[in-house]
């Protein structure tokens, strides 16, 4: 359990974050929920049904993660953008997730079908969720940004990853909402520098957490500074720069 910059997982992360500081803040902040959703309930179904062995050999190996994450994140994706430009990409990177998993796994069609099956109900419970999410009362839904994770965590402390990376972004996203209101540029070179900035602080935040002993509660807070970089500090920060405009004032939770 932790944070490599080879994983598919991170590359996601990554995706995500520069969404998030360049182009759609909401989008951004959206695909880190269902990339954490995604990634926390593969890994309570897999203990559910006994996880592989890392030889690989033996045990379950339903459902198959890289589709059903591909298919969980691009598929977002589709909701999220209506053009053709992000269509063919979504589709083209989930039909890639089923090819080197089909190729380079030794998992069966059923555990591919049902790790897409897994993906789509994710992509959907969270876009229908959107309207009543964004209905909620602020000092509710900051709660419920809290809680929620937290339960997750105690559930299925192995998530603690995940869990973590959904409380520090759903958070962040709600007090940035009041505290910062970015509205990000359309100045190419002021998208680059904030890119830089970001990217460079979250790749800090990453290796700090590799000095931290093997304790739930750590990746779970560590993975929480990971969101709030992403959705409230750099966005705070890019203001502060002139990077990025405020839109309105500060408000509070009332």
């Amino acid at each position: 359990m932790g944070w490599t910059v080879v994983t598919e997982d991170w590359f996601l992360v990554i995706i995500a974050a520069l969404l998030y500081w360049t182009m759609d803040k909401p989008a951004g902040g959206r695909l880190l929920i269902v990339l954490a959703l995604s990634i926390y309930f593969h890994g309570l179904i897999k203990q559910m049904f006994l996880p592989v062995p890392d030889n690989g050999s033996g045990g379950f190996t339903f459902p198959a993660k890289q589709v059903q994450t591909a298919v969980a994140f691009w598929g977002y994706l589709l909701f999220e953008f209506r053009d053709r430009r992000f269509t063919w990409i979504s589709f083209g990177m989930i039909l890639i997730a089923v090819g080197i998993t089909v190729l380079y796994t030794s998992h069966t069609p059923e555990d591919i079908f049902m790790g897409g099956l897994i993906g789509a109900f994710i992509v959907y419970v969270v876009y229908r969720s959107m309207d009543w999410i964004g209905s909620m009362p602020e000092p509710f839904l900051f709660s419920f940004s809290l809680v929620f994770p937290s339960s997750l965590l105690l559930l299925f402390p192995d998530g603690a990853l995940y869990a973590g990376l959904l409380l520090g972004s759903g958070a962040g996203y709600s007090v940035e909402r009041l505290k910062c209101r970015m509205t990000v540029t359309t100045a190419a070179y002021k998208k680059m520098i904030t890119a830089v900035i970001g990217g460079a602080g979250l790749l800090l935040i990453i290796a700090a957490g590799r000095l931290l002993p093997s304790v739930s509660v750590l990746f779970f807070l560590h993975a929480a500074a990971v969101g709030l970089w992403i959705t409230l500090f750099l966005p705070f920060l890019s203001v502060r720069l002139g990077l990025n405009q405020q839109s309105g004032k500060f408000q509070t939770l009332e």
